[in-house]
């Protein structure tokens, strides 16, 4: 769209430029933003195995992966459009908690989805690792190599893929969309001639043993969350209020079809038959097909070698750009802010995912992980109350694009998600003293570090970036860097702003307080 920019939260000038924000030109179209939110969400059915057995029969296991995007996918990706048109800078999710609840929540946000995106994040190259040993004949403990020369290898993965990030918003989005390509390839091989040869004789309707619930939710969960993180960098993408709601469609119509087909073939092959379906699987499936063979259980294998380059890819894309928002609202020092001279990119925010990404490859995540989903899920609850929260408080602010819900349509959207990310939180705790006591010290850490932080802003010990002394002088300033080109009067999707909605009283908020509890909009017309 054609027209100036603003942000009051960051302060930017009014640019010419066509597409820019704060001097940076918008460089993600819708697609580009699609096959990054599809590779932060899912990256193929590879993992996804787990789910028919857990469920005890491939028909309810089939049916789980259809309805939860409905109930969960859908619901978190409308959220995310609507939020991101009304937010549309780089930090996402921090800035609607930070303008619903105060900075504090806003901190608090922002730090637990930061840990467990990049802790989620180190287990990529792990995977790639292993997928590499077993096509040179490494055993099933794959001692191929000792573990030096693996954590070697596993770091130059790591290097590899975060040098594409650097070089890029428009060079991670055009690479998720290649990788995509290559990632669900085998899966269309494999459907195309395994379809033809399925055998349904030792199906089951109904379950003849009790149902996993925490294993199979956590697995769906697993599979289907992660649409919140393409908010984090709204401030790289063209026409929020246009690209976001048709990139959250197109991404979950991709990942279902991409998870049920390839399950629907797999449970109906003789080998290792749906009982026995596991991570790795769809390796043995694609080598027992008899148009199949080792030519396409290689291409699974390398098809999933990339699958993981590209979540790899979009996660850390996601959790540095949610660094780089951070620092412009001031939770964190100035210096993650800076930007590449010459690729436009947040290098110390990628650098810093990055660090942290090759001290935690060495190990094994099969506890982290548990951490990890009762940590995002935490985070998620805080993102379904602040949604929710400036629907019934602040209804009149302008959201670009809004969920064609009235308030208690919307708030009754999100009971299934927060029952849900509830459920797991409470299963996860519950599974071991290990979770339990890494969970809740990781959430204590972050209520430390706020104050610490704070500290460090009001001695002067580092710099950090002041929000603007307006405060939010109105979010319809957030709209108004995407509407001051009028859309086209058809555009039913693009609400007007309404009149007097623009606060005429500037802000005695101090720039230099971290600690100011109030929220952002306080000072928003209702």
């Amino acid at each position: 769209m054609v027209g100036t920019k603003y942000s009051p939260i960051l302060g930017a000038k009014p640019s010419p430029k066509v597409g820019a924000t704060n001097g940076v030109v918008r460089s993600l179209g819708w697609m580009s933003l699609a096959a990054i939110t599809f590779f932060n969400v899912s990256g193929g059915a590879y993992g996804a195995e787990g789910v028919i057995r857990d469920s005890q029969s491939p028909v309810v296991g089939l049916a789980v992966m259809f309805l939860f995007p409905v109930v969960f996918g859908y619901p978190m990706g409308l959220l995310t459009a609507e939020l991101s048109s009304a937010f549309p800078e780089d930090g996402g999710y921090t800035l609607w908690v930070d303008a619903a609840f105060g900075p504090l929540f806003g901190w608090l946000e922002g730090y637990l989805s930061w840990v467990s995106g990049v802790v989620d994040n180190s287990l990529y190259p792990m995977l790639i690792v292993e997928y590499a040993l077993q096509l040179g004949g490494a055993d099933d403990n794959g001692d191929l190599i000792n573990s030096e020369y693996q954590w070697l290898f596993k770091v130059l993965v790591a290097t590899g893929f975060t040098v594409i990030n650097v070089l890029g918003a428009r060079s991670g989005g055009y690479s998720s969309i290649v990788m995509g390509a290559v990632a669900l390839s085998p899966f269309v091989a494999m459907c195309i001639v395994g379809l033809p040869t399925m055998d349904f004789s030792t199906w089951q309707l109904l379950p003849n043993e009790d149902i996993q619930v925490g294993r199979l939710m956590g697995l769906a969960f697993w599979n289907y969350n992660g649409f919140d993180g393409a908010s984090t960098f709204a401030g790289e993408v063209q026409d929020p209020h246009r690209s976001y709601p048709k990139a959250m469609r197109a991404a979950l119509a991709l990942m279902t079809i991409a998870y049920i087909l390839p399950l629907f073939v797999a449970a109906g092959a003789t080998t290792p038959g749906w009982q026995h379906m596991h991570d790795g699987s769809f390796t043995k499936v694609s080598a027992s097909l008899p148009y199949g063979g080792p030519w396409l259980a290689w291409w699974m294998v390398l098809g999933s070698a990339v699958g993981n380059g590209g979540m790899f890819v979009a996660e850390q894309f996601v959790d540095s750009y949610q660094l780089h928002g951070m620092a412009h609202q001031g939770l964190v020092p100035k210096v993650f802010a800076k930007r590449h001279s010459r690729w436009d990119t947040p290098w110390v925010s990628i650098l810093a995912s990055y660090v942290v990404i090759i001290c935690l490859v060495h190990f094994t995540f099969d506890k982290i992980l548990v951490v990890d989903n009762v940590l995002t899920c935490m985070s998620l609850v805080i993102e379904l109350a602040a949604a929710a929260w400036l629907r019934m408080s602040h209804p009149n602010i302008a959201r670009p694009y809004q969920v064609p819900l009235g308030t208690a349509g919307f708030c009754a959207m999100l009971v299934i998600p927060a029952a849900v990310v509830l459920y797991l939180i409470a299963d996860g705790l519950m599974q071991s003293w290990f979770a339990f006591n890494v969970s809740i010290g990781a959430v204590v850490a972050g209520f430390l570090l706020y104050p610490i932080l704070n500290k460090a802003k009001s001695a002067g010990w580092c710099e950090f970036l002041s929000p603007p002394k307006e405060g939010l002088d109105s979010l319809e300033g957030f709209a108004l860097a995407e509407s001051a080109a009028p859309a086209p009067a058809k555009d039913k999707k693009s609400p007007q702003r309404p009149k007097g909605s623009m606060l005429k009283k500037k802000s005695t908020r101090d720039p230099n307080a971290m600690t100011e509890t109030t929220s952002l909009l306080d000072k928003v017309p209702k």
